[in-house]
């Protein structure tokens, strides 16, 4: 009877234990928290848009392309939670590794032929559109897949340095790198503002190196795939999101501003160009002041801050989708032609 009782508190502990053998020393909690936070609230979107109706053409191939972006950003968010807690200083493009850059490379070009869907007015221009995101998607990640590093193609440094001014040394005297900066320029024995410091990041990883420490010599053969810089190898995370990140959303941006200053186009129309012009307001906040939110509080909290500042961007993102589906379907049963209907009374 003991050992009947005791069974279920052993089965429980073994499973803890063997839960938290999965949980590495270094793991970042809260970047997983985001993520998953991030991965429910698409999961929630990619629900209310399977369980809508609708029989318009135009609908039918504008929900496809929506119902393919909310899962491909779920799983690349639920892949990133994963890596945040089990392998958050991931150095070998696996397999793993390559299906969350998959997810990754794809979820912005199945955004893009989702917003071309709706904001692109010919038939032809709107197909022409999604099939070269996707085209582009899959050639990313093709190209990762084989290792490719830009560098052996095009004049990019393998290194960057930036000079801090003595004022901004005397501001930062505090931080936990400084110490490591002084000893980078020769200076352990300086007062930190006494002199202009010579910071250089030598593309190192630097999820993989200690924080007090990024520019000890001691790491500069540290590699991760997650926070190297400047690395342009086709695997690396920093180079997803320059192509992506940056790269594409330049593209969104583009289109966005067309379908909203179209004279043609629907108030309603030209209301979500106008919101997804807004959602990326906070999408390049975040990609531009993410290396500084890294340099004050480490890897971790630059990828908490860009978690932080893209979530109201994605929402906007999410619910123009939802909103253009339902205005697809509208416009199919609507007898004025779509995109040129004047204001009713």
């Amino acid at each position: 009877m003991f050992f009947a009782r005791d069974r279920p508190a052993a089965i429980v502990g073994c499973a803890a234990t063997s839960v938290m053998s999965l949980v590495s020393p270094e793991a970042r909690i809260s970047n997983a928290l985001g993520d998953g936070l991030l991965c429910v609230a698409h999961l929630c979107f990619l629900y209310k848009a399977a369980t809508v109706r609708v029989s318009a053409p135009r609908a039918v191939e504008l929900r496809y392309f929506v119902l393919a972006y909310f899962l491909s950003l779920a799983l690349f968010q639920l892949q990133g939670a994963w890596i945040h807690v089990a392998s958050p200083t991931y150095a070998e493009a696996d397999r793993r590794w390559l299906a969350y850059l998959a997810a990754g490379a794809l979820s912005p070009c199945l955004y893009g032929a989702a917003l071309s869907q709706d904001q692109l007015r010919g038939a032809t221009a709107r197909r022409l559109a999604s099939l070269v995101w996707v085209t582009a998607g899959l050639g990313y990640v093709a190209v990762a897949a084989a290792r490719v590093d830009l560098a052996d193609f095009l004049p990019l440094p393998a290194s960057l340095t930036v000079t801090l001014p003595a004022y901004g040394a005397h501001l930062l005297r505090n931080f936990r790198w400084m110490q490591s900066a002084l000893r980078l320029n020769g200076l352990q024995r300086t007062v930190p503002g006494a002199r202009a410091l010579n910071l250089t990041f030598d593309g190192r990883g630097y999820a993989a190196t200690p924080f007090a420490r990024i520019f000890d010599a001691e790491y500069a053969g540290a590699v991760d795939l997650v926070a190297s810089f400047p690395c342009w190898r086709t695997e690396s995370l920093g180079t997803l999101m320059l192509c992506f990140g940056v790269g594409a959303n330049f593209v969104h941006l583009f289109i966005a501003c067309r379908g909203r200053d179209s004279p043609l186009a629907s108030a309603e129309r030209r209301g979500r160009a106008a919101s997804v012009i807004r959602s990326h307001a906070g999408m390049f906040a975040a990609l531009v002041t993410m290396p500084l939110a890294m340099m004050l509080g480490g890897v971790p909290c630059g990828i908490d801050w860009m978690h932080a500042c893209a979530a109201p961007g994605m929402y906007l993102q999410a619910k123009a989708c939802a909103e253009a589906i339902a205005h697809a379907e509208r416009e199919a049963t609507d007898e004025t032609p779509p995109d040129t209907k004047l204001k009713r009374p």
